[in-house]
């Protein structure tokens, strides 16, 4: 995370310090689906970022940015209770167990990089990038079965992700815009496969992913 900041910090002051400079503030409602394992026990739910953009040289053909964001969803779950099928085999045979999931609530902290081409003069554009993050995501999940068996996970774990975007965007006015995007986040859990670590953790390595169609409101200064 520290090294993340230091070399997002570094493009920022001197990213294009030859040519014009302009900057942007954005506030983007968005709708987070997951996919994979995680759409197994979550549902789309609503977020929101913020983000902050240094512009390099905005008479160039190709615009190119640099900067920060932030944003929160609470992943809601599928339903209140999952079930599922216990087998204990010869010992009691089958039974029902039952799985109550807690919102996952995640915030994510990313450096974009994002490029602009003219459509249109400039008045419509297509936009492209990625971002390289750390997001801290926390749930609850108990497991309850026939046979009188209870377990709960408390998870509070990191992921560090990776997320491209391509989007359109259309300029109002010389300080406003409004544009449309599309962002696929690949969470890759973080921590230590060691036992012997304080940062332990079994599913050190795992992919989570999901995709977000979101607005983007945009104010130039």
């Amino acid at each position: 995370m520290k090294k993340l900041i230091f070399v997002l910090l570094v493009a920022l002051f001197s990213f294009g310090a030859s040519t014009a400079q302009d900057n942007r503030i954005s506030i983007s409602p968005e709708l987070n689906i997951p996919l994979g394992k995680l759409a197994w026990s979550y549902k789309p739910s609503m977020g929101i970022q913020l983000n902050y953009a240094r512009i390099g040289d905005t008479d160039s053909k190709i615009t190119k940015e640099v900067g920060f964001s932030v944003s929160y969803t609470s992943l809601a779950p599928l339903a209140d209770t999952l079930y599922f099928v216990v087998d204990r085999g010869g010992v009691g045979g089958a039974g029902i167990g039952t799985a109550v999931y807690s919102s996952f609530k995640m915030i994510h902290f990313k450096g974009n990089f994002d490029f602009g081409v003219p459509i249109v003069k400039k008045k419509l554009a297509l936009n492209f990038g990625f971002g390289v993050g750390y997001l801290q995501g926390i749930r609850d999940i108990l497991f309850e079965d026939s046979f009188g068996s209870m377990d709960g996970v408390s998870e509070n774990v990191a992921w560090a992700t990776l997320v491209p975007k391509v989007g359109l965007e259309y300029k109002m006015s010389k300080n406003f815009s409004i544009a449309t995007y599309l962002s696929y986040s690949i969470m890759i859990q973080m921590g230590s496969s060691d036992p012997g670590s304080l940062a332990y953790n079994e599913d050190t390595g795992k992919f989570y992913h999901y995709y977000t169609p979101g607005i983007s409101l945009n104010y130039y200064f």
